[in-house]
């Protein structure tokens, strides 16, 4: 460098380096601040009873990648926290944004689960790795749990194992295994089977079931799945006789014309066509036959439904006589304890 460069370099880090009220200070106070956030409590508090569910998300996963006729429409994924422990699942499209404004914390989150490797539900994954990774930069205790199906582990294999605040042993997640949170050995997640499409494949994809033997607590979540009659006798082996008290969230996604010629055909051959990739009305009723839930979430709702989905939620309460039937929409809070079954 000659003088003269020297000479306007030093002038530059003057400015913003030197005098009484250096300009950089600004910044290095943002830094501060930014640290003790990261190193504050979680916004859920502490309680090891508390069970609920967040929608950082409206209407079916993929709708926000279109154009949807200039209509605000949200992704994002599910907010669950079980036993005060707070888990991500399916972080898709708009999941940071939408996470961050109900409002939480990425010091919320002990876990992260993913149903299977669509955009839709993994898109945000990423950046949420990336973020989790600053903090642990500033926190050097924390360790996330991390749940994957064999497609999503496939891809983001190189970047779990770079890092040592995840753990990523259980990956890919199984069928047949039982699985524990780090953070809470009380939690118990099995994995339920799906058949959903991914990239030709069927079989890529789970369902998520959490519980605690100690108060007989069950959240099942079906992910985008058809109805099959293994997946039927999976379900009906597992939870129909279950004296547990069931929070069954199933995913409907979309109408499918092709189920209603069952409709008028009760005395012919006739058998109902279900939609190959989604539970759609018929396999939803198929899942609540098969669960008996005491309460059901509908889930994954295309935005074509949003004008019946409440009658159709009316519907289903009164024919299974489920007194709890609620809609997931975005922002909203669901209480998952028993306490809270009225």
């Amino acid at each position: 460098m000659n003088n003269n460069e020297i000479s306007k370099l030093y002038q530059v880090l003057a400015q913003v380096y030197g005098g009484e009220n250096p300009l950089y200070k600004e910044a290095e106070n943002r830094l501060i601040d930014f640290q003790q956030r990261i190193n504050s409590i979680p916004a859920i508090g502490n309680s090891p009873n508390l069970n609920f569910i967040e929608f950082p998300k409206q209407y079916s996963s993929n709708t926000p990648i279109m154009d949807s006729f200039g209509k605000k429409v949200v992704g994002g994924g599910y907010f669950l926290v079980i036993n005060g422990k707070g888990c991500v699942i399916d972080p898709g499209h708009h999941f940071i944004q939408n996470f961050f404004s109900l409002p939480r914390s990425i010091n919320d989150i002990c876990a992260i689960f993913v149903t299977h490797f669509h955009d839709d539900h993994y898109a945000d994954l990423a950046a949420l790795l990336s973020l989790l990774y600053r903090r642990s930069k500033i926190d050097k205790d924390i360790s996330i749990d991390i749940f994957l199906d064999n497609t999503t582990y496939t891809m983001f294999k190189p970047i779990l194992r770079s890092a040592d605040y995840f753990s990523y042993g259980h990956n890919p997640v199984r069928i047949d295994k039982k699985y524990h949170l780090k953070n809470d050995e009380d939690i118990i997640i099995e994995c339920l089977p799906t058949c959903h499409n991914v990239f030709g494949k069927t079989n890529s994809g789970v369902g998520y079931h959490f519980y605690r033997e100690e108060d007989d607590f069950s959240l099942i979540i079906t992910g985008d799945t058809a109805w099959t009659d293994e997946i039927n006798k999976f379900y009906y082996n597992k939870f129909h006789n279950s004296k547990s008290y069931k929070v069954l969230i199933a995913h409907v996604s979309c109408i499918f014309k092709d189920e209603g010629a069952f409709v008028g055909a009760f005395n012919s051959h006739l058998k109902p066509n279900w939609h190959p990739n989604h539970l759609a009305i018929g396999g939803l009723c198929k899942c609540i036959e098969a669960c008996k839930p005491d309460r059901l979430i509908i889930s994954e709702i295309g935005e074509e439904l949003e004008g019946i989905i409440d009658k159709i939620a009316e519907i289903i309460s009164q024919t299974y006589n489920i007194e709890n039937v609620s809609i997931a929409r975005f922002g909203k809070r669901i209480i998952l304890n028993k306490a809270h079954k009225k």
